[in-house]
């Protein structure tokens, strides 16, 4: 999305989406800086599991094509 929309990094994009009401921020209990999809974003991303070698499942969000037209 970054480079798509000329933003400078993962950062500036999570701010702009936070900013455009699709995710909200959140901290779980180690501290670490999570989103979750709002009812708006649930229309332009999913969330997709992923696995890394024998640890638990780790939650992304995947954005589709259409949040660009948001941007």
């Amino acid at each position: 999305i970054a480079k798509r929309t000329g933003l400078r990094g993962a950062r500036q994009v999570n701010l702009k989406l936070t900013e455009l009401k699709l995710q909200i921020p959140y901290r779980d209990s180690r501290k670490h800086l999570h989103y979750k999809l709002t009812e708006l974003g649930h229309k332009h991303a999913t969330y997709q599991d992923k696995s890394y070698n024998s640890s638990p499942p780790i939650r992304h969000i995947q954005w589709h094509e259409s949040v660009l037209d948001l941007f």
